[in-house]
């Protein structure tokens, strides 16, 4: 099995993953805010899974462009984009969106580690696909005619 077929197995399955674990397998909590006008609102850990779950089949999607596309310079840019998405991915639960601020939530206990870890082995995949590729480019014999 290639390198290109095999990146591109693991980045679709772990953006896969990514999706389906916030979505099933560890959700946000359920709980919902009232507003001063009596209105109720999903809390943030909720727009925080819908993200990281449109992320992560954004990344599967990458994953299947890894396994589609031939060239390697292409190959090489889009492992860079699978890692600028995976930071993406950690930067929402943490910085940009959050989560629940009690320890003892579903979001904070299970969402958030679980989407920590899985983004973080995307951005392994990635940035270790683009520098394996970098590597295999320049060691290359160069053919002169």
């Amino acid at each position: 099995m290639g390198n290109r077929v095999l990146v591109a197995c693991i980045v679709t399955g772990f953006g896969l993953l990514l999706a389906v674990t916030v979505k099933f397998l560890l959700p946000p909590c359920h709980a919902m805010l009232t507003l001063v006008s009596g209105a109720m609102v999903p809390m943030k850990c909720h727009w925080s899974s819908q993200m990281i779950a449109g992320l992560g089949i954004l990344i599967a999607c990458e994953g299947i462009l890894l396994g589609v596309m031939r060239p390697v310079a292409a190959r090489q840019a889009l492992g860079i984009v699978v890692m600028l998405t995976a930071i993406l991915a950690m930067a929402v639960p943490t910085v940009l969106i959050g989560v629940c601020d009690a320890v003892a939530m579903p979001c904070r206990a299970g969402m958030l580690p679980a989407t920590l870890v899985i983004a973080l082995l995307v951005g392994v995949a990635g940035i270790g696909n683009t520098v394996y590729l970098w590597h295999r480019k320049t060691s290359e014999p160069t053919v002169r005619s």
